[in-house]
């Protein structure tokens, strides 16, 4: 926490916890959220779409009534839980140790990679930097 700034997520520093971007953390979360206009993209919570990219495109499907949607992803259970993981690991909140599905993460700790605190698995501030390397070694075996 030098000079006041901690590190919180991946690439963003505050000064102070509570100045943290509320914005982001809805979508490390998995909060539910919803994008308006062209291009825009929207989550349910089990649903990820995106709109059509052009105004022209988008606003014609709008007159006529239908979706102005572009592409979908549905998530499974599995896949729900496998991105809890992956975004909970790019941020100092870290992920449930639940949602880690009885992978061994006593190497990550060794390694000074990750800590655990109570029921939660949290990277350490050498962890943030290979985050998506902890997220593939917890969710899929193999080394970081």
């Amino acid at each position: 926490m030098k000079c006041g700034y901690v590190h919180y997520e991946v690439s963003n520093f505050a000064r102070g916890l509570g100045h943290r971007s509320r914005h982001n953390a809805k979508y490390w979360a998995q909060v539910p959220y919803l994008g308006l206009g062209p291009s825009a993209h929207s989550f349910d919570g089990r649903v990820r779409w995106h709109n059509l990219r052009s105004v022209g495109d988008y606003c014609q499907a709008i007159e006529c009534g239908a979706r102005p949607v572009a592409g979908e992803e549905r998530l499974g259970d599995e896949e729900l839980r496998w991105e809890r993981v992956a975004l909970g690991l790019r941020t100092s909140d870290g992920v449930a140790v639940a949602d880690l599905g009885g992978a061994d993460f006593s190497e990550l700790i060794e390694r000074g990679l990750v800590a655990r605190l109570a029921e939660r698995v949290v990277p350490t501030p050498r962890g943030l930097l290979v985050a998506d390397a902890l997220a593939r070694q917890l969710l899929f075996g193999g080394t970081s």
